[in-house]
Order: C-alpha cells, then sequence, then structure tokens
C-alpha cells in the first residue's frame, strides 16, 4: 500500500512538473512570437541583423517548444515535412519567411489561440506606437516623394518611414483592427465602428493607400452587417467556402487575360498595374515544385496567390490554400462566422500584396493551428 501510494505521488509530482515545463515554454513562445511581431511592424527584415538573430534563437527555441510537447507521431511527421520544406524555400529564395512562418505555427500547438493572437495583437499595438515615436522624435528619417496612381492618371505625395512605405503601416493598423472585431467576435458597439472607420480615412491620407482603406472599411462593414443580419450571415457562411477558389480564379485568370480584353486593362489599373505583373510572371516562369525564388529583379509581386506560386512552388501553394481551404470547411461546419470573416479578409487582401504566406504579418495564418491536434475537435 506504502509503496502504491509512493508510486502516485511519484506520478503526480511528475506531472505538475511537465504542467509547469509547459507553461514556461508557453510563455517563451509568447515572448518569441511579440518579438517577431514587433520587429516587423518596426520594418525590421532579413536585411536586420536583429531581427536575423531572433529568428535564429527562435529555431533554437522551436526545437526545445516541440521536445517539450507529448509526443505523435503524426504531428512529429508533419512537422518535420514542414521543416523540411521551410528548409528547402530558404535555399532557394534566399528568405526564411516559410520557415519562421512554420515555427510559429508548429510552436503554437496546444497554446489557446485566443492568447496566440492577443499576443499578435499587443505587439503590433506597441510596434506601431514606436513607429509613430521614432518617426517624431527623428530617430525614424520620414520622406516624401511623388506617386502615380494609374486608377486617376494623377501624382500624389507618399511617405516614407526610415526607408519603408507607410502601406506597411496602414495593413499594421488593420491589423489591429480586424484582429479587435475577431477578438470581440464582432461584438462591438456602434462607436468603436466609427471610431476605427475615422482612423482608417486618416491612414488613407497619411500613406494614400486607396486599397487600404477600401479593404480597411469593406472589413469593418462586413464584421457589423454579419453581426447584425442573421439572414446574411447565414449567407456568407453558406458560400464561404466559394471565396478562396474564386479569388485564385480571379488572380490566375486576369493574369492569363491581360492585353486580350479590354476590361482587364481596366482593372489592371485599379490595381496599380498588378494584374501586368501577374501576367509577366505567369508567362516567363513555369510551375515549379519549389518556385523560383523572389525574383526581386524582375518586377514586383503583389499578389500573393501569384507570388507564392511563382516563388515557392506548387507544393508550398498547394500546402498553403489547400489547408486554409479546410479551415474554411470546418468553420463552415461549426457555424463561426466572426472567424470565417477574419479569414476571408485576408484572402481578399492577398489580392494586393504578397505577404499572406508570412505568420509574422498574417494572424489569420494561426487558425491553421488546430489542424496539429488531430483529436476531433475544432476549437479556435
Amino acid at each position: 500500500m506504502i509503496k502504491r501510494k509512493a508510486a502516485i505521488k511519484q506520478y503526480t509530482d511528475m506531472n505538475a512538473g511537465n504542467v509547469s515545463s509547459m507553461r514556461v515554454v508557453d510563455l517563451l513562445y509568447c515572448a518569441y512570437l511579440f518579438s517577431v511581431v514587433f520587429m516587423s511592424t518596426l520594418g525590421l527584415s532579413a536585411g536586420d541583423d536583429i531581427y536575423v538573430a531572433c529568428v535564429g534563437l527562435g529555431a533554437a527555441f522551436a526545437v526545445i517548444r516541440f521536445l517539450a510537447m507529448d509526443f505523435d507521431p503524426r504531428f512529429f511527421l508533419i512537422a518535420m515535412g514542414l521543416a523540411a520544406l521551410g528548409v528547402i524555400e530558404l535555399v532557394v529564395s534566399k528568405r526564411f519567411t516559410l520557415l519562421l512562418t512554420v515555427m510559429l505555427l508548429v510552436g503554437a500547438k496546444d497554446i489557446d489561440i485566443k492568447r496566440v493572437l492577443l499576443t499578435f495583437l499587443t505587439a503590433k499595438i506597441v510596434g506601431l506606437l514606436f513607429v509613430v515615436l521614432f518617426a517624431a522624435t527623428g530617430i525614424y528619417e520620414v520622406e516624401f516623394y511623388q506617386y502615380y496612381k494609374m486608377a486617376t492618371d494623377t501624382y500624389i505625395q507618399r511617405v516614407l518611414v526610415n526607408g519603408s512605405s507607410t502601406n506597411v503601416m496602414h495593413l499594421s493598423f488593420l491589423t489591429v483592427v480586424f484582429l479587435t472585431l475577431y477578438m470581440k467576435r464582432g461584438n462591438c458597439g456602434i462607436i468603436v465602428y466609427l471610431v476605427f472607420a475615422v482612423l482608417n480615412i486618416l491612414c488613407e491620407y497619411i500613406t494614400g493607400s486607396y486599397i487600404g482603406l477600401f479593404l480597411g472599411m469593406g472589413g469593418l462593414l462586413l464584421f457589423y452587417v454579419l453581426q447584425h443580419s442573421g439572414k446574411i450571415r447565414e449567407l456568407f457562411v453558406r458560400f464561404s467556402t466559394a471565396v478562396l477558389p474564386l479569388l485564385i480564379a480571379f488572380s490566375f485568370g486576369t493574369a492569363l487575360l491581360y492585353g486580350r480584353n479590354g476590361f482587364i486593362g481596366v482593372l489592371d489599373r485599379i490595381f496599380q498595374g498588378r494584374i501586368y505583373y501577374n501576367n509577366f510572371f505567369l508567362s516567363n516562369y513555369t510551375a515549379s515544385p519549389f518556385g523560383h525564388g523572389m525574383l526581386t529583379s524582375e518586377g514586383n509581386f503583389d499578389n500573393s496567390y501569384v507570388f507564392v506560386f511563382v516563388a515557392y512552388g506548387l507544393i508550398a501553394f498547394i500546402l498553403l490554400f489547400g489547408s486554409m481551404q479546410l479551415i474554411v470547411k470546418r468553420l463552415k461546419e461549426t457555424r463561426d462566422w466572426a472567424s470565417l470573416a477574419f479569414v476571408v479578409i485576408y484572402m481578399i487582401a492577398a489580392l494586393s500584396e504578397s505577404f499572406y504566406p508570412a505568420a509574422a504579418v498574417n494572424p489569420s495564418l494561426f487558425l491553421l493551428v488546430p489542424l496539429f491536434s488531430f483529436n476531433g475537435h475544432f476549437d479556435i
């Protein structure tokens, strides 16, 4: 009897130690996520030593975090496969974007997604405040330049902050807006919506980003309407699985039809020449398993669907967007309209920017984490 009690006590102590260590590892993960998102908001990237060092530290931490998890052979194989793909893409593209995304998503397994996204939101807010502070105090250089708007055939004045386009700031602000609406499940008062709308207009005045303006207003309108209209909410959920296929078809279809249809030319002007570049990349680079790299000297990647297909290749394209489509399908089954709205907004934003595969910029990717659980449940 005494031996049995001793064995039970030993087992209990071991479990208590595991729980404690897991909590420490979870806190370390959140601290790492905060630092990566914070630095990316400040405009730091692979060209900055401190950012590279942080990502390198994350690689070591990812191993520790992985070892602290309960062993699951399916998760182990998937994690190793994704890590291998990230390393291959690092060699091909000379960028660690996909590898960092893999580390962040795999590391978030078994952590409450709400805690992860709250950490992301906090880092974005703090990062934006520091950008404003650095610009106001002269730590960051502020430059003005003339920018040609194809849609209106006019030149406008835009701003560079520390050498980075203020579009980055606008996207960071929109991330704060969309994360707040998502975390509140859309249950915000009209005052919150109006404040966000006014701030979005102010951002457009500073950045000159029409796409940021329309995306922000469209996202606010979507959450507000879905919050207040049961019928529209039901229609949105019902047709949600059609959104991603339509966006991919639009991206590739307009690119292939460029130069053959006058309406596509009008769309190209509205999209600031993005369709032309999509056509260029798809016409000059064949499909490849691991892609052709960044191709920065060839032109601008400003469409995430074409960007992932050309730069990262077929395997990354199928895995990323196939997984997102699976997420949408599961969210549709659970009638989770707030999560669907959050995911769909970033899918639409992917038409005009190439940020989508970067988890440090695109928080909707963290909704992929429940796929790693294999427990039959899908809670976000």
